[in-house]
């Protein structure tokens, strides 16, 4: 907690960050306040640099009380009057709120209440804290990841003829939750040239042999989020035309993804992974698969699965971040490959998780 809050004040132009939950939670109050129970549905956050006020209901004191760290001190606040009292703290400071997720209904709520100097966007203050993982998240995304990889693994003892997309996702769910996870995102199934479609939701497809079978997945454990993407092709006809195309974009993803991987290292270009990986898949044979790779190559992972920055972009690779490295080949109506796994970005060189 100390070293979270160190790095968000290191440098900062505001005095306080004033956090609100809607009805959905800011992935930033999970990140401050480590919490991985409780709604805490309109709960407030107010962070200094030597501490953090939680401002909740009576219906979550007990849920925040065992679970706060001894810098956060849980305040419960009924009607305006104690709201008020509790927010004066502000009154006339610089206060920081992440404009990615906060409603414009929110911020008037906190100039009324709060009267602040100025309100500021801080996302990027919170973009750079949560870019560096502590020892604490790689530990948590590295068993989110080793969860979905054995249910992955578990998962293909039940393809079938006939079996659809959704009952196999919801399988896939269901054998995650038994080992300790649960889903980081909705889980992705396609069959056949649906799995040529990239953010594909699975339907009633029925599986067929000698059709591919792509997954792309992940979990949470303890706030943190894992990716993953596999593909196969279920009962292969290798004489077939289809399956020796099929083969052949696995190979092409395989090794471009390999290729990426050498590229993701403490200080290199963020943009050079996608750029090494993409030529090579285009060059390929000629270049039979240009302009089939038609997505980044990777997201950086942490408490969000998508958790601000990609692969490319405009900065520089640091040890502790985390990336996916997802290279895909997509052919409509022949189907799609994506083989994708979560990387530690370290210095020389980075691994899998």
């Amino acid at each position: 907690m100390r070293s979270r809050l160190d790095r968000l004040f290191g440098d900062a132009e505001y005095d306080a960050l004033f956090i609100m939950n809607t009805s959905e939670r800011d992935s930033n109050f999970s990140y401050l306040t480590g919490f991985t129970s409780g709604l805490f549905e309109e709960s407030m956050l107010i962070v200094e640099r030597d501490g953090i006020r939680l401002l909740t209901s009576k219906l979550e004191e007990e849920a925040a009380r065992e679970q706060a760290d001894r810098l956060i001190d849980v305040r419960v606040v009924s009607g305006k009057d104690s709201l008020r009292d509790e927010l004066r703290g502000l009154n006339g400071k610089v206060v920081g709120i992440d404009e990615s997720f906060i409603p414009v209904s929110y911020s008037k709520f906190i100039s009324k209440y709060a009267r602040p100097k100025r309100l500021v966007d801080a996302s990027k203050s919170f973009g750079r804290a949560r870019s560096i993982k502590s020892r604490y998240e790689i530990e948590r995304i590295r068993k989110a990841v080793r969860i979905t990889k054995s249910a992955l693994v578990r998962v293909e003892g039940y393809l079938e003829e006939g079996v659809t997309e959704r009952m196999l996702a919801a399988r896939f769910e269901y054998i995650q939750a038994e080992i300790g996870a649960r889903p980081s995102f909705d889980s992705i199934v396609a069959f056949g040239k649906s799995a040529a479609l990239p953010h594909y939701a699975p339907g009633n497809r029925k599986l067929r042999s000698n059709e591919v079978v792509l997954f792309d997945v992940g979990g949470i454990v303890d706030n943190y989020c894992s990716d993953i993407s596999r593909t196969f092709i279920f009962k292969p006809d290798k004489s077939s035309s289809r399956c020796k195309r099929l083969l052949d974009m696995i190979d092409v993803v395989r090794e471009a993804q390999m290729r990426g991987l050498g590229e993701m290292y403490d200080g290199n270009d963020a943009r050079e992974p996608h750029r090494v990986a993409s030529d090579y898949i285009d060059r390929y044979k000629g270049g039979i698969y240009k302009g089939r790779f038609i997505h980044a190559l990777g997201h950086s992972i942490g408490i969000d699965v998508h958790d601000g920055d990609v692969i490319p972009s405009n900065m520089v690779l640091k040890t502790g971040m985390v990336f996916s490295d997802e290279p895909g080949v997509y052919i409509n109506g022949l189907g799609g490959v994506r083989i994708e796994d979560d990387v530690l970005i370290g210095k020389g060189s980075s691994r899998f998780f």
